[in-house]
């Protein structure tokens, strides 16, 4: 589903392109959505660790990785990716992917040096500048998250006004932060059950949008290895995708990602309803027909009583 390149300079996924969407019809051309940081419409993710406390040197945007082995990214082959601080600590990064849009990141800490060392992961998305966006009042674009139970969506402009105090949130049990789109999303996302902190955040000087999370520190004792494993979305918000997302890897919510407006509690069941008809019929406007035979149906005993009344 997505064609694209990971950048060695600091190991950014800074180049995705979506093969089922189109820009316009009649060219062809796919829908591009991250680019390099250098880019007008610079839009990465970046991954790593944090090094508080101690003096381990850790990688940076701007640290040159190395490709061990197989260098072509599909659902079938993984990619390694490792870099070595030259002090006794080699830091690894698998990167997986699956037929949709689904990223696994697993980090790695190879603790060759002789001392114990203790390191915060943690997972970033930046982007230039705010995006061109539809700008009506009903359809969110920008922050999307879960807090707990608990939707977080924050407009671009909304973001620019935040204290730190607002953005900084611990989750306890379950969490995911992201930006969205009118029809994409790319999103961070925790182990369910993992405690974490998440951020939202924008730097006047650079003119950056950033969404963070930072998960517990990890401990590494001399001549050990220590692994922590993120997944990461990057597509469509194709609906029956995402639920296919939320029910097999445990996303609390994710379905929420997708804007169903003030009157949720009537489009997000007609919605799976139509989509219900559509799976049978493969069509839509046959689809539209048995919705409304179904809701009429469902609303003639109202209907019959109202017709008795006028009748009277």
């Amino acid at each position: 589903s997505v064609i694209g390149s990971i950048n060695l300079k600091g190991a950014l996924i800074d180049d995705i392109s979506f093969k089922k969407h189109k820009q316009k019809v009649e060219d062809g051309k796919n829908i591009v959505f991250l680019n390099p940081s250098n880019t007008e419409n610079g839009f990465y993710i970046e991954t790593g660790w944090t090094s508080i406390g101690n003096k381990i040197k850790v990688p940076t945007k701007e640290s040159e990785w190395t490709v061990k082995g197989n260098n072509i990214l599909t659902e079938n082959s993984p990619v390694i990716l490792e870099w070595n601080n030259k002090e006794g600590v080699i830091f690894e990064k698998t990167i997986s992917i699956d037929e949709n849009y689904m990223f696994e990141i697993s980090q790695s800490v190879i603790n060759g040096s002789s001392e114990n060392i203790q390191l915060y992961p943690y997972g970033n998305l930046t982007r230039n500048g705010q995006p061109d966006t539809i700008g009506f009042y009903i359809l969110h674009e920008g922050v999307v998250g879960m807090h707990d139970g608990e939707l977080i969506e924050t407009n671009y402009g909304d973001i620019e006004d935040l204290s730190r105090e607002e953005v900084t949130r611990e989750i306890q049990q379950n969490g995911w932060i992201g930006f969205t789109d009118k029809y994409w999303m790319s999103t961070l996302i925790p182990r369910a059950g993992q405690t974490f902190k998440m951020d939202q955040r924008y730097y006047p000087s650079s003119d950056n949008f950033e969404v963070w999370m930072r998960l517990p520190p990890i401990k590494v004792n001399k001549n050990e290895r220590a692994s922590v494993k993120t997944n990461l979305f990057v597509g469509a918000k194709e609906v029956n995708t995402i639920k296919l997302y939320q029910s097999s890897l445990d996303i609390e919510n994710f379905v929420d990602s997708v804007d169903w407006g003030w009157f949720f509690y009537l489009t997000k069941p007609i919605f799976f309803l139509l989509d219900w008809f559509n799976s049978y019929t493969h069509n839509m406007g046959w689809s539209i027909i048995l919705l409304t035979l179904f809701i009429k149906t469902l609303l003639f005993p109202l209907s019959y009583k109202s017709f008795v009344s006028m009748s009277r």
